[in-house]
């Protein structure tokens, strides 16, 4: 097996620091205590996806960074403004609940647009997805019980204040997933871009 297989899924994200709000998470927590079908991410490792790579091995990691630097060079920081509940495809048969990150058109739209066109500089394909915005909250292991369903998507609402404020953006990351024995995967960062033309950047040790 290379090195590349065995590893997990590689991306590029900025990272959206909200789990350390009581509010929210007890938020979360509640979404955790609704249903066994429901693997609510570990609220440290909240983050907004810009891009999914997939695996891969130490070449294209390195091209990767070198997308990462040139992008954040030349984006200046900025605050992605937190929306309400959600589910992918929908409320009727919820797979992915999310919570929104600003629209597509917003900055952070720019800085994936901007993102895009750095990968496929260093030899990355086309993402052939619409870029939504959201910070993933759970997975749905098993379908859900209508109750259930109904309970989340009137849970869109009232969503906490405390996930609906502006979160600064000073840096974007490449990330990889490390799959857990028991639980939601953690998240390793592979290299830390500082958005602005004086930020630094940092590589993962070995």
């Amino acid at each position: 097996m290379s090195a590349a297989s065995a590893a997990g899924a590689v991306f590029v994200a900025v990272m959206v620091p909200i789990g350390d709000d009581p509010e929210v998470a007890g938020a979360i927590g509640r979404l955790g205590r609704l249903d066994a079908a429901l693997a609510i991410v570990d609220p440290p490792g909240l983050h907004c996806t810009l891009r999914f790579l997939g695996r891969l091995d130490n070449e294209a990691v390195g091209r990767a960074h070198t997308a990462l630097d040139a992008v954040a060079a030349r984006t200046e920081p900025f605050s992605l403004t937190l929306g309400g509940l959600g589910a992918f495809p929908d409320w009727r048969g919820p797979a992915v609940l999310w919570l929104g990150c600003g629209e597509a058109q917003a900055p952070i739209g720019d800085l994936q647009q901007e993102m895009a066109r750095a990968l496929a500089e260093q030899g990355f394909g086309a993402d052939p997805r619409p870029f939504r915005p959201h910070c993933t909250l759970a997975r749905v292991r098993r379908p859900l019980a209508g109750a259930t369903r109904r309970e989340l998507a009137g849970a869109a609402s009232p969503w906490p204040d405390g996930a609906r404020r502006a979160i600064p953006v000073p840096a974007v990351r490449l990330l990889r997933s490390v799959p857990q024995p028991r639980g939601p995967a953690r998240y390793r960062t592979l290299h830390h871009a500082g958005l602005g033309a004086t930020a630094t950047s940092r590589r993962a040790e070995p």
